[in-house]
């Protein structure tokens, strides 16, 4: 299976591709939208493009563990609901600071660090199904 990693800001999209084979993420592409409605189509683009089997998206949560689950973010998943593959949900607390600390020989910029962090979504969720 080919799996696509969001994660996902309401400007920002980052995105990373890998399979299931060899559970290994890669960055993949940045999307820069205007609202919900032109990511969903973006990303739906890059599903039917890559051919793409299942989709990891970021799930913001509090440190404490508890959900901080935005309505934008709600209605962005509900919306990638209807595109019919499999939809799986990994945390992404401090994904956006290791990002940062990880990618220090990357130039820095804000999109370098959306791509680390859905390819950090990803690998997490690779690393959980090993």
């Amino acid at each position: 299976m080919k799996y696509l990693g969001i994660d996902w800001g309401e400007k920002k999209i980052g995105l990373a591709t890998g399979e299931d084979e060899t559970k290994i993420a890669s960055p993949f592409l940045f999307l820069r939208v205007k609202n919900r409605k032109e990511g969903v189509e973006k990303i739906k683009k890059v599903i039917v493009e890559e051919n793409i089997d299942a989709m990891v998206i970021g799930r913001p949560n509090k440190m404490n563990g508890d959900f901080n689950i935005s309505k934008s973010w709600q209605n962005f998943v509900d919306d990638l609901a209807v595109l019919a593959i499999p939809i799986f949900e990994e945390d992404e607390r401090l994904t956006s600071v290791m990002a940062q600390k990880i990618s220090f020989d990357i130039p820095k910029n804000k999109k370098n660090d959306d791509l680390v962090a859905a390819t950090i979504i990803l690998q997490t969720y690779f690393d959980k199904i090993r």
